[in-house]
């Protein structure tokens, strides 16, 4: 049995190969603005494909509020100096 990724996969795949297969048969028949049009359709739904089998699943979440670690005094006399100010200020 096939995961879901792999089932998103296989199917735009599939339907990726009919309609260029289709856009190859508009074209042998001298459709030729129906063929270019399957063909890049067909292209776009292998872009699309790709994008949904690597999202599947993808979960964005925030991460956790940690708590902010207090600034060590000689950080801040560090940065005082830098910014050219007095450090006892």
């Amino acid at each position: 049995m096939l995961s879901r990724r792999e089932r998103i996969a296989v199917d735009g795949f599939l339907l990726a190969v009919l309609v260029a297969v289709a856009g190859w048969g508009a074209g042998t028949y001298g459709y030729g603005r129906t063929s270019q049009v399957l063909l890049c359709t067909s292209l776009l739904i292998v872009l699309v494909t790709a994008y949904r089998t690597v999202m599947d699943g993808l979960v964005l979440t925030r991460s956790p509020a940690t708590p902010r670690i207090p600034v060590s005094e000689e950080v801040r006399r560090h940065a005082a100096r830098q910014a050219g100010l007095t450090p006892d200020a």
